[in-house]
């Protein structure tokens, strides 16, 4: 079988650690930068070298958070986008394996770094939408291995969810919507739809609203989501 990965590393740190997205302040990750030891391209190169993609695992852009503490000695992760307990998983035990490979900072308590994945299916019909990416993201590095796999286009998902959309179908268009943002999740609209689901269905939607508005940025739809 075969795969594509790519793999992109996004650097960000934070002054104070939280197990809540909802909780961090975004500016903060333009503060200060945890620093892998070799630099950027080490770390882009450590990851490519060390993720193992399996069968069992889906495809679409990964978004991952590593938390550092001062001492580096603890590390723990939380995900942005995940692409199911497969992925978060592999995502996790390698970061595992970065323990003692980052520069101490005596002057934070705790250090942040994304890391962006992509899982792309060769020949597939979609393409990753980079244009919402915030501002503060560096370092890019693409991975490939090929899986042969028809999977539906961006086209065909997003007809179908704008039909069970209109007709206001939320319990059926929120599965679709779902799938449109393991593929894309730097597309604002497809969280406004999300959000506007999962709150029709009576469901939490705290983190897509800090994704909304904090990580990408997208302060404008509020008035909108606040008027539906």
């Amino acid at each position: 079988m075969r795969t594509l990965i790519l793999v992109s590393i996004l650097f960000f740190s934070l002054n104070a650690y939280s197990q809540v997205l909802s909780d961090i302040n975004i500016n903060c990750f333009r503060d200060s930068q945890a620093k892998f030891i070799g630099g950027e391209d080490a770390l882009n190169k450590f990851f490519g070298l060390n993720l193992q993609y399996t069968k069992d695992m889906s495809y679409g852009t990964m978004i991952g958070v590593i938390i550092i503490d001062q001492y580096n000695k603890e590390y723990k992760t939380l995900m942005i986008n995940s692409l199911g307990k497969s992925c978060d998983n592999e995502f996790n035990r390698v970061v595992q394996l970065t323990k003692h490979k980052w520069e101490k900072n005596d002057s934070i308590n705790t250090l942040y770094c994304v890391i962006n994945i992509e899982f792309s299916y060769a020949g597939s019909k979609y393409f990753i939408d980079y244009q919402g990416q915030p501002d503060f993201i560096i370092g890019c590095i693409q991975l490939k291995i090929y899986i042969d796999k028809k999977i539906k286009s961006d086209e065909k998902l997003v007809a179908t969810v704008n039909k069970y959309y209109s007709e206001k179908n939320y319990k059926k268009a929120l599965p679709i919507i779902n799938q449109l943002i393991k593929r894309n999740p730097y597309y604002s609209t497809f969280y406004v739809m999300r959000i506007k689901s999962l709150l029709s269905l009576g469901k939490d939607a705290t983190k897509d609203y800090w994704v909304l508005t904090e990580f990408l940025n997208e302060r404008k739809y509020i008035d909108i989501l606040n008027n539906e």
